[in-house]
């Protein structure tokens, strides 16, 4: 049976390969936006639209510098907490078979967690594990399960007795992510998607697959906090208030309506914006928030426990491939509250300086836990919009450009890792566009299938979406991307390591 974890760390990365391109001043200019670590909806956003790249990436290589000691062993650096846990199948037994159903226990031996689930084949003639092979209906299992702040991220894999029709579903799979859409985009896939907690039904969307020889692999997010209840209600009172406003125009100024979002850091559940409202109507705004905070509390408060409700995946291959195949299962284990052990470290500082935009990152410290590794540090970001808009209707080009981070590990993985602001100490920096408040961040993996495929045309690397086990080492480095579309609207990317490489010792 493949493990279509395995198949990464034959990835490797030849530096060598990218050859150097730089843009001259004159002919880009920044507006940095920083691109977001997630990708929100079945058919992709346009976070990933937007860094569709032509062009060839610009690396520069600088030499390496060693930090850090073997301080934690596997078991101790890997350990799993709340917030930061994982699960994978790394040994998996049959416990039981039941009818239609067959109890599998699967047992992390880096991070010790275990998990026991149940997979129901509905289609199953003859459902015991062999006679299923044989009649060309999968042999399913759960390869991993990862708990991450609210998102939830399954691994599942099925392996057939053989491949003749998995060619003509990698196609229509292929030509679904080349759409931009996720595998469970039904009407191209015929592929259907569910996910519950405690049979609540929780917003997902479909990540990542791949098919080697026999065997399909998919994985999937659930975001733990969104039930499709909720979801529902925020559409309709979403679209209740667009219709009353479209016949009462008068009270629409000043109200700035958006989409429904699914960030609880960006909304208390509430759908409007109010923050336009005269002063007169403060009183009124401040009511209307409150409420929201209230509302948003309450249905928070009773959302089940993820780490101990039970967990539905429900996978509808079509009955050319089986049916429907639905897991459920409950993690074991004594998660602990709390975070990591942040260890410092001198990881290297970048600034992007471009017509008007300037941002800092500065990296101090890393962890690593049951999810993988975490990078931490400071920086600043000021604009200076009239110089932008100036540079841009000067030149006749739109543009865009971040920081991140990129790392590679002594396995020959290379990773994508995207930051998001934490509050900071209050202190501000001069930059110069002005003073600019001093935030914090945390660096994570970016593992959303589709977006991380555009990320790596544009760079020219192979991004991992999974930490590998037995890493000995990391380096990272922090790389700009700019990004520059002119008035033939196609989009130029440029891509350079513009900081030290760091490397940290695991073991």
């Amino acid at each position: 049976m493949n493990n279509a974890y395995s198949i990464l760390n034959d990835i490797e990365t030849d530096f060598s390969e990218f050859e150097e391109e730089i843009l001259s001043e004159t002919e880009i200019k920044e507006i940095n936006k920083r691109l977001k670590s997630r990708i929100g909806s079945q058919s992709g956003d346009s976070h990933a639209k937007v860094i569709s790249a032509v062009g060839k990436a610009a690396i520069l290589v600088i030499g390496c510098m060693a930090v850090g000691g073997g301080v934690y062993a596997a078991s101790q650096y890997r350990k799993n907490l709340r917030d930061d846990m994982r699960v994978r199948a790394t040994d998996t037994r049959v416990v039981s078979e039941d009818g239609n159903s067959v109890t599998k226990e699967m047992y992390d031996d880096v991070t010790g967690a275990v998990a026991t689930y149940e997979v129901t084949y509905e289609n199953a003639v003859d459902p015991t594990v062999e006679r299923i092979v044989k009649e060309g209906i999968a042999d399913a299992e759960i390869t991993g399960i990862r708990l991450e702040n609210s998102e939830m991220k399954v691994g599942v894999r099925f392996t057939f007795e053989d491949q003749k029709d998995l060619e003509a579903l990698k196609d229509r799979l292929d030509e679904t992510s080349a759409q931009g859409a996720c595998w469970n985009c039904t009407e191209v896939t015929g592929i259907s998607l569910e996910t519950a907690l405690d049979d609540i039904a929780f917003f997902n969307w479909g990540n990542r697959y791949s098919v080697e020889g026999n065997t399909l692999y998919l994985d999937l997010f659930m975001d733990t906090t969104m039930t499709m209840d909720y979801m529902d209600e925020m559409e309709r009172r979403y679209e209740e208030r667009a219709a009353y406003l479209r016949e009462h125009p008068e009270e629409a100024e000043g109200i700035a309506l958006r989409e429904p979002v699914t960030d609880v850091e960006d909304s208390v559940g509430e759908e409007y914006s109010y923050e336009g409202v005269a002063t007169e109507d403060a009183s009124l705004r401040e009511g209307l928030i409150a409420g929201s905070v209230e509302d948003y509390e309450e249905y928070k408060n009773g959302l089940p426990d993820p780490l101990s409700a039970a967990i539905k995946v429900s996978i509808d291959l079509g009955e050319e491939y089986g049916g429907t195949y639905t897991f459920t299962s409950r993690l074991q284990g004594d998660f602990a509250e709390g975070s990591h052990d942040r260890i410092a470290v001198n990881g290297g500082s970048a600034v992007l300086d471009l017509d008007g935009i300037y941002e800092e990152l500065n990296i101090d410290a890393y962890s690593f836990g049951g999810t993988g590794l975490k990078l931490y540090g400071t920086g600043c970001n000021g604009t200076d919009w009239n110089v932008y808009n100036s540079a841009c209707d000067e030149k006749g080009i739109e543009f865009s450009g971040c920081l991140r981070i990129r790392a590679w590990d002594d396995l020959g993985n290379t990773y994508l890792m995207l930051w998001h602001n934490v509050p900071g100490d209050g202190s501000k920096k001069s930059t110069p566009n002005g003073d600019a408040e001093v935030y914090g961040f945390v660096a994570e993996i970016y593992d959303y299938a589709f977006g991380l495929e555009q990320f790596g045309e544009a760079a020219g690397v192979n991004y991992s979406s999974e930490w590998a086990d037995g890493i000995s080492q990391i380096t990272f480095a922090i790389e700009k991307e700019v990004v520059v579309q002119g008035a033939d609207r196609i989009n130029h990317t440029t891509v350079e390591l513009v900081s030290e490489p760091v490397t940290i010792t695991l073991e």
